[in-house]
């Protein structure tokens, strides 16, 4: 099992289920079980990661090594295994449930990671790291080559807009020609040329969150932006198609 918010975890009959349970950026500790079960590892050099003895549930913790331009491949997964479902008609659900898409992160963390609501303190929202557009655009084309699919989901906790424009740019001068969508914050840098540069680039849907529809409540939860902010960023999305 892999989670990113389980911070403390005691309960020792959740492993009556599950043998591993990796919390935060779990490259590094799904490389270690895989080694422990090849006898290359002991079970106290699995980092991050809650496993139980005997009644007690345990964890080495150590910091996360750095996840920067880290190319994750699903090479050798057996699509024909998986099944899409539609579990709701609402656009992005429908995105995410319906079809085979590519998932890569094309930065770790929250650009913004200021909001009153959120923990900010879990390293991956704080530990913010954008990857390089060499390794992105690399990242796009092996996982193209070997899923036969174009279809991308970026799965960053929000896009940084700075880097998802240069994204953008290098997709159209490439002429990669893939579909993605991503999750962002509706902030002013979401201009009508910048949402255009998004549809051409193969942008077909962006998600967000808002969680107040007033500026004196957005500013108390420390959003970043206002109502008359987030409603044209909306807007120049929605006309750019």
């Amino acid at each position: 099992l892999c989670n990113t918010e389980w911070t403390r975890l005691s309960e020792p009959r959740l492993f009556d289920y599950i043998d591993f349970c990796c919390i935060g950026a779990a490259f590094e500790s799904l490389e270690n079980i895989i080694l422990y079960y090849d006898s290359k590892k002991k079970i106290n050099e699995i980092y991050n990661c809650y496993y139980r003895v005997g009644d007690k549930v345990l964890i080495n913790n150590k910091p996360n090594s750095p996840q920067k331009n880290i190319l994750v491949s699903t090479a050798g997964l057996n699509r024909q295994s998986y099944f899409s479902i539609m579990d709701n008609p609402v656009a992005p659900i429908y995105f995410w449930t319906t079809h085979y898409w590519n998932k890569i992160t094309i930065a770790d963390g929250c650009y913004w990671a200021k909001c009153t609501f959120c923990d900010t303190a879990l390293p991956y929202i704080s530990d913010f790291s954008a990857n390089s557009i060499d390794a992105i655009i690399t990242n796009i084309r092996i996982t193209s080559e070997f899923s036969n699919s174009r279809l991308f989901h970026f799965t960053d906790e929000a896009a940084p807009p700075a880097l998802l424009k240069k994204l953008a740019e290098r997709i159209i001068f490439d002429k990669l020609r893939i579909s993605y969508f991503t999750n962002i914050r509706f902030d002013k840098q979401y201009t009508k040329n910048f949402a255009e540069l998004l549809a051409a680039s193969g942008c077909v849907c962006v998600t967000g969150g808002l969680e107040t529809v007033t500026t004196p409540s957005l500013k108390l939860l420390n959003k970043g932006f206002t109502c008359e902010d987030a409603i044209r960023a909306i807007c120049n999305l929605s006309e750019a198609g």
